[in-house]
């Protein structure tokens, strides 16, 4: 990724930040909406190879508060500390929990390997969307708040994770592509993973094609895809038709998911040769 293509992106980010800011719940309005967004986690400055890309839900406000990423929006300084995340030898405990699924899975580590992390929404919040549909929060976020976070999610959807996506395939030969927290519903199944995923990705009707999903994946049901080339997300994503793509219900900060939960469902990655 070239800085132009990172600053353009980082641009598009911080305008929608400042846009919907004003008009969601506490949660995202508190310090998150002064903070800087994550466009990606390790990405390249170069053409190397990515051989795998995971994608979660949104970065965890301990990012900032445990100054993992600089509060500052200064587009320069996120450039760099946003490439160099994996390399400052600090403990990352989401992406360790990460790695316990990619290491069984014989894919690698972020720091050792040429691996990046996106999300569905490049902004750190104060709290967390994955609990915006809980009742917690439905109790004391209005209906209109919750709405304009979804379509908040949407635009970042679209304007950042898919171009960024885009850009890794096209560049990068990145193919393979792991979500965390969903899983596409099929026919005679019902849609698992968090409310927030489902809620965004499910909605889309035909964003995925060709599902399949393990039997055999024990706590964590696992399941493989492509994105469908006639989706109004994915057209015009030339280099993202030929992306394979991996879900799980569950993630690193699911705590229904135990270490040997993803320990396990690595090595059954590995068995079905799905990365």
């Amino acid at each position: 990724m070239r800085f132009e293509e990172f600053k353009r992106l980082y641009t598009t980010a911080c305008k929608l930040r400042d846009e919907f800011a004003p008009q969601m719940g506490p949660w995202f309005r508190k310090d998150a909406s002064q903070w800087p967004p994550v466009i990606g986690f390790g990405l390249p400055s170069d053409c190397r190879k990515v051989k795998l890309v995971t994608v979660a839900l949104n970065p965890s406000n301990l990012e900032i508060e445990d100054g993992h990423i600089p509060k500052t929006n200064d587009v320069n300084i996120q450039w760099e500390k946003q490439r160099g995340y994996f390399k400052s030898g600090k403990k990352l405990y989401w992406f360790d929990r990460s790695e316990m699924v990619l290491k069984e899975a014989c894919v690698g580590t972020y720091r050792a390997s040429d691996l990046v992390h996106l999300d569905l929404s490049p902004q750190p919040t104060s709290d967390g969307f994955d609990g915006i549909y809980d009742k917690i929060y439905k109790e004391d976020t209005s209906s209109a708040e919750l709405e304009t976070a979804r379509r908040f999610i949407r635009c970042s959807v679209e304007k950042i994770l898919l171009p960024t996506l885009e850009t890794l395939a096209r560049d990068n030969d990145t193919l393979s592509i792991m979500i965390y927290g969903f899983i596409p519903k099929i026919p005679g199944q019902r849609l698992k993973g968090s409310h927030t995923m489902g809620d965004i990705l499910g909605q889309e009707k035909n964003l995925f094609q060709n599902v399949e999903v393990d039997s055999g994946s024990g706590n964590i049901t696992i399941a493989q895809g492509e994105f469908n080339p006639q989706h109004r997300w994915i057209d015009g994503y030339t280099a993202l038709h030929d992306a394979h793509v991996v879900f799980l219900s569950q993630g690193p900060s699911s705590r229904r998911a135990s270490d040997d939960d993803l320990r396990f469902v690595g090595r059954r990655l590995r068995e079905l040769g799905w990365l």
